[in-house]
């Protein structure tokens, strides 16, 4: 296979007279094909699924007409190059010569209104099902006219390949509206919605084995996360192909997409994004003299277009976009970004306040990686330190989960140095049981001396409990002395939608003034450490990014599997400074103590 695959697409379109059959009005100059030179063109589609995209597939025209070859624009290019170079591998041999087949590919499209990728991925699905007998694919859509829209545009595809190239549909199929099948080859594809409850969303795909499946507008599904897990689990060694139009920040599509975009040490899937301009169709014609004036009178928006993408931004396209937001979306630039996006980060909107997202400071300038001596990532934990200062006091928060893995909560450690107002250690685990971690919790303390806020809600009161019975931990007095308690009746720190607009408006508070001083002293780290709160885990900062205040209710956004632990954890240990100094008197008396009763 060709390594630059935008070149070999121009190669391949050499070729076409080999693709000819005149008997399908579509013949190129060879009358007839006979059964050798047919088997080879057979093997080559099989080994080469842009040869077979770009000399068999026929595709109709926007303005209607007659079938035409499939040209693939810029888009589709970059896709079919980027999922070749990553999931195109070894799949059989046949006579002894390797054959190679797209596998395992997790890919997640980000992509403007009528890119294309649709019809190249219902493309490649029927390519697995004409070449790889007993292919099992499925198309997902947000609603059924979509879903019946979606397979007769498959059919079509398949209506217009060369009769010797074409295997027999089951009968039974004929009239259906969400099933193709081919009867010789044991293939077939099924085509329908997600399930409209979040059982049948979930149950999507559980009960088979599927080979290839396209998602199309997974933010529109009602229940998106749910729909997504049963899927992945029914396609294990087969291909994902997923392309969407952007919807929510934060949603579950949104959060696969920040994922991908990491790359392969933080998710199996590859994100790709698509702005509008790589679309050659998206332009308007100009008068004499139009281009001078359009390029004069640019807005922030479109010279960040020429910025970002200057091979392909024109005044043509400039038109098109200033005539599109005026007629087609009423002037509202933020929908017509959803619609055809600019760039990965404004297309997303927000089904709430999102806390954070402060367009005068950037939360990145405040991580301190300097100060990073340890990061260690495991199926169990995430553990993120430097080593603490001698005689240095600490306010230690902790978010309290049950430890039941998957997608569930992780109980979190924060720790702030309480001299230096810098987070120095971070612990998150989602399978850590609640009855191990009050011992978890004395293991950092003993590293991080401190005062201590265990969150109380539900799960909460067990660690408590276990903290204040346990004879191991009883025997410690220090420790039993540094817990903070909300009131007699309760021992610990209770998080409520009124005690989260307390403490969370202080971190942002307190990060902000870290942004500001960083920016009046960044050379000076002496005088910035006088000012708000620094912070240096990346994975803090995604929650961040992602936590919303919805009419009063505080946290991640519900349903798209993302988590505040790590924020909760870190309000409640920068919330201890207020009473930090009372319980450094505290723990300095025993420390005394203790010294002497040793000498």
């Amino acid at each position: 296979m060709e390594k630059t695959l935008i070149k070999s697409v121009d190669k391949e379109k050499t070729e076409k007279k080999a693709s000819a059959d005149t008997g399908d009005k579509q013949a190129t100059g060879v009358a007839d094909f006979d059964l050798y030179r047919k088997r080879k063109l057979i093997e080559r589609c099989r080994a080469n699924p842009v040869f077979f995209l770009i000399n068999f597939v026929r595709v109709k025209p926007k303005r209607g007409g007659r079938p035409v070859p499939f040209k693939l624009k810029l888009a589709q290019k970059i896709i079919m190059k980027a999922i070749m170079d990553r999931f195109f591998k070894p799949y059989m041999k046949i006579k002894g010569k390797v054959i190679k087949r797209l596998q395992q590919v997790r890919l997640i499209a980000l992509k403007y209104r009528q890119a294309g990728l649709s019809t190249l991925i219902a493309a490649l699905l029927l390519h697995d099902m004409l070449f790889f007998k007993g292919t099992e694919a499925s198309i997902f859509l947000h609603k059924d006219e979509y879903s019946r829209d979606m397979l007769k545009r498959v059919k079509y595809l398949y209506k217009y390949l060369p009769a010797w190239m074409k295997p027999k549909r089951n009968r039974k199929d004929y009239g259906s509206a969400s099933r193709l099948s081919f009867h010789t080859l044991d293939s077939h594809l099924n085509v329908g919605t997600p399930g409209k409850s979040r059982h049948l969303a979930g149950d999507k795909g559980r009960s088979q084995t599927l080979d290839a499946v396209m998602i199309s507008e997974l933010p529109r599904y009602p229940y998106a996360k749910d729909f997504l897990q049963g899927v992945t689990g029914a396609v294990k060694q087969g291909n994902i192909f997923m392309e969407s139009t952007p919807l929510v920040k934060g949603d579950t599509f949104h959060a696969t997409y920040e994922k991908g975009k990491k790359g392969l040490d933080y998710s199996e899937w590859l994100s790709l994004f698509f702005p509008w301009v790589l679309e050659s169709d998206y332009k308007k014609p100009l008068r004499p003299g139009e281009a001078q004036r359009i390029l004069a009178s640019l807005n922030d928006d479109e010279q960040g277009l020429f910025d970002r993408y200057p091979e392909y931004t024109t005044a043509e396209k400039i038109k098109w976009r200033r005539i599109t937001i005026s007629d087609d979306f009423g002037g509202d630039v933020r929908r017509f970004k959803q619609e055809y996006p600019e760039d990965d980060e404004s297309c997303f909107g927000s089904s709430g306040h999102m806390v954070f997202d402060d367009p005068e400071f950037d939360i990145k300038q405040l991580t301190i990686t300097d100060l990073l001596i340890d990061d260690q990532k495991s199926n169990e934990a995430t553990i993120i330190h430097r080593e603490a200062i001698p005689g240095h006091f600490h306010m230690i928060g902790v978010d309290v989960a049950k430890g039941l893995g998957g997608d569930h909560d992780s109980s979190v450690i924060q720790v702030i140095d309480y001299d230096t107002q810098e987070q120095v250690y971070e612990f998150a685990s989602n399978v850590l049981s609640d009855k191990m971690l009050p011992y978890k919790i004395r293991e950092v303390y003993k590293s991080y001396p401190g005062v201590i806020g265990v969150e109380i809600n539900n799960v909460g009161i067990g660690v408590m409990s276990i903290i204040r019975n346990d004879e191991s931990l009883i025997a410690d007095q220090c420790f039993q002395q540094m817990f903070y308690f909300h009131s007699a009746a309760h021992d610990g720190f209770l998080t409520t939608d009124q005690s989260k607009r307390k403490i969370i408006p202080e971190i942002y508070t307190a990060l902000k003034e870290a942004v500001r001083a960083y920016l009046i002293h960044p050379e000076d780290k002496n005088e910035f450490e006088k000012y708000g709160l620094r912070i240096f885990s990346e994975l803090l900062q995604y929650e961040l990014s992602y936590f919303q205040d919805n009419d009063g209710k505080m946290g991640a956004i519900s349903g798209t599997g993302l988590h505040d632990d790590r924020i909760i954890a870190l309000a409640i240990a920068w919330y201890l400074r207020k009473f930090a100094s009372q319980y450094k008197v505290i723990f300095e008396r025993y420390e005394y103590y203790a010294r002497n009763s040793t000498d």
